[in-house]
Order: C-alpha cells, then sequence, then structure tokens
C-alpha cells in the first residue's frame, strides 16, 4: 500500500487547504493522471474507440460525434434531457457491490449526465495494475529476445492473458454498459482527482453524453490550456482561478475545483461548470482565514451571515466563488448558457442560502426536494423517511438567458429520480428485494433468490486473478471468497429486514444520492438575443 499511496504524499500537497496550488503542482499530478489515461487506451479501450489523454482533459470516444451526431432524422429531437448524479466513489472497496448495468439503464435516460465522486482505481486494484504492468514489461523483453517462434507465440499468449486482468475503473465499467444499450455514449473526464487532503479521496468529475444528440464544442475559457504540441481547441478544463481572470486568487477556497465543458445540441450550445462542494470545513484556524478572505474578504465565518457556522463556512465559501465564476464566465464570453450542476451540501432553506442566491440576482437555484438517501426506515422521531435525507443537489443557471431550460419560472421537466418510486424501483425490486412488507424474513422463492445472487457472486470471486511474485494466481483463498460472500449478503439482503439499514439496498447497487435532471429544448439559440 506505500507503493501505491507514495505518489498521494509527493502530487497532492498542493491541494491542502491553506496552501495555494502550484503550476508544477498540478503539471505533476495531471502527468501521473495521463500516464493512467494511456494505461486505460492501451489495456482497455484498444481499438473500440478513441480515448485522447490531454492535459486538461481525458476524453473517451473523442470520435463519437464524428460517427453518430445527428446522422440520422430518428434521431431528431425538439429537446434534450441533462442530468447530475453524484454516483458515490464507484469503483472503492466500499462501494463494490454497485450494480453498473442497472446505473446503466437508468442513465441512458438522459442525454448528458454529470457524475460526481468518480475516482481513479485505488487501494488493491490499484496495486493489481502496478503489479501487472511489471510483468508485461518483463514479458515484452523476453519477446524482444527469443528467436523461436514457439517460445514467441507462449509469451504472446502470456502477454495477452496478461492484458485481460487490467483493471477497469468505475467510470469506465459504467460507459461500457452505456455503449451496450446506445454505442454513441462518450465521456469527458477531468485531468485528475482533488480533495481537501492528501489522503482523502480523490475525486474525478465525468460528463457523459450521448453522442447521437450532443457533441462538445471548443470552450473559450479553454483556449488557455492548449499545448502546442497537441493543438486544437480544448472542450473542458479547470477553470482559471487565479487573479489574471478572477481578480484575485482563489484557487484555496476549494477542496475540489469546478469542472468546465462545452456543448452543442441541435441549435443550442452551452456550458456545463460541474462541482462536488466540500463537506466538511477545516477548524484549523489557518485554512479557515484563507478560506474567507478569499471567498468574502473575512477572517471569521460569525463575520459571514445568520446560516453560516463552523460546520458549513466552507460549503457557502464554494458555492459564493462558484456564482462569481459564472458570472466573469457569462460576461467575458459569448456563451451566456452556462449552467451550474452541483451536489452543494446546502439545503436551499438555509437562510444565508437564500440570501447569497439574492444576491446573483442572475441565477436562480432548483430543486429543492431532498436529494441525499437515508438508509434508515425511521427519522429520530419514528416518522418514515421513505428513505430520502437532505436536499443537497442542485441546479443553478440564469433563466433569462437560458431560457431553453425553463417552462416560466421552473426549471423544465424538473424531476428527483427517487430509487423507491416508478421504473428504478421496479428494476431493482424485481433483481435485488427479498424482503415482504408483512413478514420479517425473506419468503421461500427470495431466499432463492439470495441463493442465486451468491452463487453468481461466489463464482465471479473464483474467476478472477492477480499477480503474486510474478505469476498469475487466485485473486482469493476459499476463506477470502467465504467472507466477502458474507459481506455481500449482509448489506445487500439481510440489511432489507432491518429498520436501521432498511433503505441500504439502492445504496450499495446504486448511490447515497438521488439523480436529478431536466429538459432543455434545443430548437433555437438565445446567446445573440
Amino acid at each position: 500500500m506505500k507503493k501505491t499511496l507514495c505518489w498521494v504524499g509527493l502530487l497532492l500537497v498542493t491541494s491542502v487547504y491553506g496552501k495555494k496550488r502550484t503550476i508544477s503542482g498540478d503539471a505533476l499530478k495531471n502527468r501521473f493522471y495521463q500516464k493512467k489515461c494511456v494505461e486505460i487506451r492501451d489495456f482497455l479501450v484498444r481499438k473500440q474507440f478513441k480515448l485522447e489523454c490531454h492535459e486538461s482533459y481525458h476524453h473517451y470516444g473523442a470520435d463519437s460525434a464524428e460517427h453518430f451526431y445527428l446522422k440520422d432524422n430518428k434521431d431528431l429531437r425538439p429537446s434534450i434531457k441533462l442530468a447530475s448524479f453524484n454516483l458515490w466513489h464507484p469503483g472503492n472497496l466500499k462501494s463494490s457491490f454497485k450494480d453498473y448495468r442497472l446505473l446503466a439503464e437508468i442513465v441512458n435516460s438522459w442525454d448528458v449526465m454529470a457524475g460526481l465522486e468518480l475516482l481513479a482505481n485505488i487501494g488493491k486494484d490499484a496495486i493489481h495494475n502496478e503489479r501487472l504492468i511489471k510483468v508485461i514489461k518483463e514479458v515484452n523483453r523476453d519477446l524482444k529476445n527469443v528467436s523461436s517462434d514457439a517460445q514467441k507465440l507462449v509469451l504472446e499468449k502470456k502477454r495477452e492473458e496478461l492484458h485481460r486482468l487490467y483493471k477497469a475503473p468505475g467510470y469506465y465499467k459504467l460507459l461500457m454498459e452505456l455503449k451496450k444499450l446506445d454505442p454513441s455514449w462518450a465521456l469527458i473526464l477531468s485531468p485528475r482527482g482533488e480533495a481537501a487532503k492528501s489522503f482523502h479521496q480523490q475525486e474525478l468529475v465525468g460528463l457523459f453524453y450521448r453522442a447521437r444528440l450532443v457533441k462538445p464544442v471548443p470552450n473559450e475559457h479553454c483556449r488557455q490550456y492548449i499545448n502546442a504540441k497537441e493543438g486544437g481547441e480544448f472542450q473542458a478544463c479547470y477553470p482559471n482561478l487565479r487573479r489574471s481572470f478572477m481578480g484575485r486568487d482563489v484557487r484555496s477556497v476549494f477542496s475540489r475545483r469546478p469542472f468546465l465543458a462545452s456543448f452543442q445540441a441541435g441549435n443550442w450550445d452551452f456550458s456545463l461548470v460541474v462541482g462536488h462542494v466540500i463537506f466538511n470545513s477545516p477548524e484549523e484556524e489557518a485554512p479557515m482565514k484563507d478560506i474567507l478572505q478569499g471567498s468574502f474578504g473575512v477572517d471569521h465565518y460569525s463575520e459571514v451571515g445568520f446560516g453560516v457556522a463552523k460546520n458549513n463556512y466552507a460549503r457557502f465559501a464554494e458555492v459564493n466563488v462558484t456564482m462569481e465564476l459564472m458570472q466573469k464566465l457569462m460576461a467575458e464570453y459569448k456563451e451566456k448558457d452556462v449552467l451550474y450542476f452541483s451536489d452543494m451540501n446546502l439545503k436551499p432553506t438555509n437562510p444565508f442560502l437564500k440570501k447569497l442566491m439574492n444576491q446573483y440576482t442572475n441565477l436562480d437555484l432548483f430543486m429543492k426536494k431532498p436529494t441525499s438517501l437515508s438508509i434508515n426506515r425511521y427519522d429520530k422521531k419514528g416518522r418514515s423517511t421513505q428513505g430520502s435525507a437532505n436536499s443537497y443537489d442542485h441546479f443553478v443557471f440564469d433563466k433569462t438567458h437560458t431560457s431553453e431550460c425553463v417552462d416560466g419560472d421552473k426549471a423544465r421537466s424538473l424531476q428527483r429520480h427517487h430509487f423507491m418510486r416508478g421504473k428504478i424501483r421496479a428494476m431493482v425490486d424485481n433483481k435485488y428485494l427479498v424482503r415482504d412488507n408483512h413478514i420479517k424474513t425473506p419468503s421461500i422463492i427470495n431466499k432463492d433468490k439470495i441463493k442465486r445472487h451468491l452463487k453468481k457472486y461466489r463464482n465471479q470471486l473464483k474467476r478472477e486473478k492477480t499477480i503474486k511474485r510474478g505469476k498469475i494466481v487466485p485473486a482469493y483463498s476459499n476463506v477470502d471468497i467465504e467472507r466477502k460472500v458474507a459481506i455481500f449478503k449482509s448489506r445487500v439482503f439481510t440489511s432489507q429486514i432491518d429498520t436501521r439499514n432498511y433503505y441500504r439496498l439502492y445504496k450499495e447497487i446504486l448511490s447515497d444520492h438521488f439523480p436529478i435532471s431536466m429538459e432543455c429544448s434545443v430548437e433555437h439559440s438565445d446567446d445573440d438575443q
């Protein structure tokens, strides 16, 4: 583990609160993630589609629009569906039971989906891939030194077997499941993970888009990142948060900087600013002062306003600067349709959030229903939670400029996709639900369902291979397999008859947040109005 995490201490020291990120630090981190992007291209993508590993973003399916965009009249639609979804760390050991096929069925209802809390390979998967690459390099060296055709054939077969063992990150698994439903799906991924501190999960942002209807276009702001060697115009980037654009350096305000990308759909073009706002505000005096000075020009959260407290001041600081960023983007560039998709970790009922939104009179906040999941059946007062907790996920945009996405004063077809209702619940219940509302234990039929799932999972674990001492070996012992199967049974099935974990099933296989979506017309553009 130390070997895998050594780069974290080296690269992420620039992202600790209270310290300004340096260009060299970001560049070093970018190179690390570019290397991983190239690995994915070489081991997983190969010739399936084009993967570009730019300094300011990675593009999975960079040629998708060229092949699919509005090639057939049946693809023409008067509107598209945009969504935001906190996916709860796909690829993390804690989310190892996530059902990517089911997630893809949900996401395939939309045309652009901003995915939050994405991760590169971490932990055991990262160690596995490192060992794998080391052995492949040894095989490649051996291939150069053998002359016998028979020996070459053996080594080539071994190399091919090793290639198949490369572990895919969660966002790639989701993309590939989406492509089974519609091969035009593509992904623009942020160029590096970010977090408040080096030992926190380094989160990526992903913009999944259906290239039949939507295509990326150059972003005017991202032109600053054009590399002379790469050429072209970049479609996505982390925005410039330095004095040169914002009037002051506000980089230290953010734990995870928002990610920016531009798209075209029919006659409508638009830019998305996507971010996951910090949850825990730093308690130390130095970073607190840096964050508050950068955002509000004060030294203590008590000076900001009613509703701002020790536990949430950093959330407000990030949101405030993001609103400023949106205004700057709209003022400096032609594109006026700038939309913010975010898990803000802030409720719209908070008095300071209301005051903040009133200060930005040209920006409106949409979605006030609870969007985070509660695994408890009842709250502390004994009331049914209905599986939901807090209203954290929101859309923000200027409804006068972005008239394509509104009906009157409301976001057009605004929806919270509750896992325990409608089509999503039907899909989940059919596959996983085993409890009965009238009894405390699963029925005989549902016990058979559990057995089938456990058998399938057990066989999956038995087939998994890893690298130890340069050799391909089973990934798990029989004891490890049975332990993992027991955990799977507990989290996904036994939990269903425990009131404290009544809705845990949905967290384990999907996420701890509900996605939100809205529709936007693509029949005209109002940028020039």
